[in-house]
């Protein structure tokens, strides 16, 4: 049986990664403003992101990411055990900008 300690622990833990969606017109705002950032050249591609981050991560698992347009920083989370860590990434030159 679990304890209430581990249960409330779970479940802030889940509410951490579901977090309140954002609107649909909010998203997909967010991936136009980042495909036009990334086809001017302004910004590395997620994909060029995670090729350099996840491997750094080592025993973490990679959750996901999201995309910051007006501060054109990605943030990508992972999570090991009980453990959530979000990675800031400048997009622009793909350096990591602090863990969370």
């Amino acid at each position: 049986m679990m304890k209430i300690p581990a249960l409330i622990t779970s479940a802030l833990i889940v509410l951490s990664l579901v977090g309140m969606p954002a609107p649909a017109e909010a998203r997909r705002d967010n991936q136009d403003d980042a495909r036009k950032q990334m086809r001017s050249g302004e910004i590395k591609s997620r994909s060029e992101i995670e090729k350099r981050v996840v491997p750094k991560m080592k025993g973490m698992r990679y959750l996901g990411f999201s995309y910051d347009p007006d501060t054109l920083v990605y943030t990508l989370r992972f999570i090991k055990g009980q453990r959530v860590v979000d990675v800031f990434v400048d997009a622009r030159s793909g350096a990591i900008l602090r863990r969370r």
